[in-house]
């Protein structure tokens, strides 16, 4: 479980992907999530479950 204020980080240059993703725990019902290919973001939205960001993940 993701504490409320912290980010984590799917994918990008580091690992040799192109694409990144950015969760944000905003609130404890409420996650921001980023979609970046290279260092353009191309997507955020903002989302109240751990189902919904693994969609917009599996989505993008």
């Amino acid at each position: 479980m993701l504490p409320v204020g912290e980010i984590y980080t799917i994918g990008g240059v580091s690992v040799g992907e192109d694409k990144r993703y950015e969760i944000h725990k905003v609130t404890d019902r409420e996650y921001k999530v980023s979609v970046f290919e290279l260092m353009i973001r191309l997507y955020v939205d903002y989302v109240e479950s751990p189902e919904e960001v693994l969609r917009i993940i599996e989505t993008n």
